[in-house]
């Protein structure tokens, strides 16, 4: 939200909203410029663990391409099912649940994801007494689709409905998903690239339109020939704003067991000149597989400011 909402809104709010900026910062999106950071996150367990948004990845990841990479749904043979939670510092809290099923000869699936803020006290000025609260919160309506095209490549597409909520405020925005997912055959490495969240917001905080964070993302993959460890690495652009990269490493230990570590230059901006500066940006977690069951847990380290925990059970049906 840029400075001419904020002097649109009413003091009380105004004031609210400095609490509610801080709280987008601790997110980690709050660098980007425009709203619905609810659409810069990565909310899948298995997805934070490597680093968000491992768009090469994404042929291996079950629900979670229509969130990461909408060509990596055509991985998918099965109906599933997923849900995650996700605990941020402060009580912020964010969630997602996903179902899929094949469909025309390719693969289906819709989504939704959620970011609550939570609670904050409301004051008429800063040096004022509390006059009330309110809520700040976002949701995500997600339905993709991902087919391959050839042997070896897929593309897939997914068109999202967003909604905010701050105070009495709300703002709503549409934007798509476009992306390819490329077996190269060569050396066991996969290349892929997706740019997300082309659209526009449908009504404004206040009628002050702002722009909706699309990005662009291109990575590879590749297995090593002798260990059961497939790395990725990934470049993520955001309009108007730096490049920054992601590595991660998914290692097989067994049929039941994987484990992950990512990491995300983004967590430069995590950093206060603390001692826990050196683990921003830092992501790691396991994937538990069981007879048609998938458990996931992931942390992400945000230096000083916490860590984000993740959740996750899918399930084909």
């Amino acid at each position: 939200m840029n400075m001419k909402t904020l002097k649109k809104l009413r003091p009380g709010a105004v004031a609210a909203l400095c609490v509610f900026l801080i709280a987008n910062i601790i997110t980690g999106s709050a660098f980007g410029s425009g709203v619905f950071d609810l659409m810069r996150i990565d909310p899948t367990p298995r997805g934070s663990a490597l680093g968000g948004h491992p768009v090469a990845l994404s042929w291996y990841g079950g629900l979670d391409a229509i969130f990461n990479n909408p060509a990596g749904l055509a991985s998918n043979s099965t109906q599933k099912t997923s849900i995650a939670y996700g605990d941020h510092p402060i009580d912020l809290s964010s969630g997602m649940a996903a179902y899929g099923r094949p469909l025309l000869q390719g693969y289906g699936s819709v989504a939704i994801s959620h970011f609550n803020y939570g609670s904050f006290d409301e004051y008429a000025s800063l040096d004022a007494a509390r006059n009330g609260t309110f809520t700040a919160n976002e949701i995500m309506l997600i339905a993709g689709y991902g087919k391959t095209i050839v042997k070896g490549l897929s593309a897939g597409a997914a068109g999202k409905f967003v909604s905010g909520k701050i105070e009495s405020y709300k703002s709503s925005a549409v934007a798509f998903d476009a992306g390819l997912y490329f077996e190269t055959g060569i050396s066991d490495i996969d290349l892929a690239a997706t740019v997300s969240n082309i659209g526009t917001q449908i009504s404004a905080y206040n009628e002050v339109s702002e722009d909706i964070p699309m990005t662009i993302r291109a990575g590879g993959s590749k297995k090593l020939e002798h260990l059961p460890l497939r790395l990725s690495a990934a470049s993520h652009l955001e309009q108007n704003e730096d490049v920054y990269l992601t590595a991660s490493g998914e290692f097989t230990v067994s049929p039941i067991l994987k484990l992950r570590v990512g990491y995300t230059s983004f967590g430069i901006d995590y950093r206060v000149e603390g001692a826990s500066d050196s683990f921003a940006g830092i992501s790691g977690g396991l994937g538990i597989n069981w007879q048609r069951m998938n458990f996931d847990y992931a942390f992400q380290s945000m230096g000083a400011i916490g860590q984000v925990h993740r959740l996750g059970f899918a399930m084909a049906i």
